[in-house]
């Protein structure tokens, strides 16, 4: 089942790319502790907002969704260190983990 999705999922990516749409690729790349989801986890976002897949949830994946457009507005990959342990602290949960997610954008080439 799990690499149903992840086939499924790069498909979707691949499709976004023929049809020219910018598009961010999330995945987890480190996970320590108790986290909602664990390495290899993808979520595609969209330029609208729009997701596609989860990389937990919740406040954490809100911030990964907004780094996403970030991430498309300068064309710069990035790894974004998130915890879960103190909410009055900001962070996006109380699990009590840590995780770190790489952020790729995919945008159409550019027009000559």
């Amino acid at each position: 089942m799990h690499n149903d999705f992840n086939s499924q999922l790069l498909a979707e990516l691949a499709a976004a790319q023929a049809a020219g749409e910018p598009v961010v690729l999330a995945v987890i790349v480190k996970a320590r502790g108790s986290v909602p989801r664990h390495v290899g986890a993808k979520m595609l976002v969209y330029e609208n907002g729009r997701i596609s897949g989860s990389i937990g949830g919740g406040e954490m994946e809100a911030r990964v969704v907004q780094e996403a457009a970030v991430s498309l507005s300068d064309n710069q990959p990035r790894i974004v260190p998130y915890t879960f342990i103190d909410p009055e602290r900001g962070d996006p949960g109380v699990c009590g983990g840590e995780i770190e997610v790489y952020i790729e954008p995919y945008l159409p080439p550019a027009a000559v």
